[in-house]
């Protein structure tokens, strides 16, 4: 009997021993296993991740071309002859007009009356080409318009410009549309507790590039995003100066044909007036061929005035789309700082924590 309570006492002891050492092993292990300084990276899960930034596109204005119109006044005098059969027809305003363009053509030389007289729809053609520039008498005649009187101005097409061609006397110089990146250099926090580096340190610092490395990610692929953004614009803008050449090539034909219309209707009224009065007759040619020289003249500079605002319009489109891409870059970069500013504070305060642990372990 003795015997057997000697023997459990000797089991139970051994039972207890056993389950010690299996409780001193799981501790060992679970030590080897878990990261004491697992926190750290739990305190700097509160630094903020980087905002999206918006980044709008610039609003566009479309430029709106000028317009060439004809004179009411040439209107008029087309109205009043059209259906004259004599002179008795013709109204005073209308005879008040031939006389200032016979005074005019008095100082025309004998070549521009000559050509005048002979006027026909194939030099009425060959006049309005705007791909041959005028030549000969035909530019004789547009230097002697240069000094023209207001009444035969008075006469003449005109081009109403809009306000758009204020844009020809910007003066728009495009930055280089180069990256600028300047972004915020490796955490000073670190390197002032770089000489009491240990285990402690290391989590912390570790935990904290982790984040500063995520923040970098985002704030890279934002401005991958703006860059993105700012060549979409500037292709855009590219486009835009494309089609609106294409529409004043096309407005350019336009206005040309419908300059034709009223020489070629100032040209029939000069062939049947004549048939009843040859002196008048000669006035209105001269007049035709002033119209049409003059006609000729305004719309060239009319396009050329036109592309020139184009031009500057895409230069404008262009340096508002860098300006809008750095604009969101500045943004970023500020946001970016923001959160490394966080971050550095959650590291400055988890270093100070080691720091008063004593030994850093």
């Amino acid at each position: 009997m003795k015997m057997n309570q000697s023997l459990r006492r000797g089991l139970t002891g051994l039972c207890f021993l056993l389950v010690v050492l299996f409780l001193s092993n799981c501790s060992n292990k679970d030590e080897e296993t878990l990261d004491p300084y697992q926190f750290q990276e739990e305190e700097f899960e509160a630094v903020p991740d980087l905002p999206d930034v918006e980044d709008p596109d610039p609003v566009i204005i479309e430029p709106e071309l000028g317009e060439v119109v004809t004179s009411p006044s040439t209107t008029s005098v087309l109205d009043d002859l059209i259906n004259a059969g004599s002179e008795g027809d013709i109204n005073a305003g209308t005879k008040g007009s031939l006389d200032d363009i016979l005074d005019y053509s008095n100082g025309f030389s004998a070549e521009i009356r000559e050509s005048a007289k002979t006027l026909d729809e194939a030099t009425i053609d060959a006049i309005l080409d705007p791909s041959k520039p005028l030549t000969g008498i035909y530019k004789e005649l547009q230097d002697h318009l240069a000094s023209a009187p207001g009444s035969i101005i008075a006469l003449l097409p005109k081009v109403n410009y809009s306000e758009d061609y204020s844009f020809l006397d910007k003066d728009i110089q495009l930055p280089s549309a180069e990256l600028n990146k300047e972004f915020p250099s490796e955490s000073t926090v670190k390197r002032d507790y770089a000489a009491e580096f240990g285990p402690c340190q290391g989590a912390a610092i570790k935990a904290y590039d982790k984040k500063v490395e995520n923040l970098m990610k985002q704030r890279d692929e934002a401005v991958a995003k703006a860059q993105k953004n700012y060549e979409r614009r500037v292709e855009d803008a590219e486009d835009r100066y494309d089609s609106r050449m294409a529409k004043l090539d096309k407005e350019r034909k336009e206005r040309i044909a419908t300059l034709k219309i009223t020489v070629l209707a100032l040209n029939g009224v000069a062939d049947q007036i004549g048939k009843f009065s040859p002196e008048l007759g000669a006035v209105l040619k001269y007049f035709t061929i002033i119209y049409a020289v003059y006609g000729r003249q305004q719309i060239d500079l009319w396009y050329e005035r036109s592309e020139a605002m184009l031009k500057v319009a895409l230069l404008q489109e262009k340096l508002d789309a860098i300006e809008a891409r750095d604009e969101c870059i500045y943004e970023i970069q500020m946001e970016f700082e923001k959160c490394v500013f966080a971050a550095d504070k959650v590291l400055k305060k988890a270093l100070a924590a080691c720091h008063n642990q004593g030994s850093g372990s």
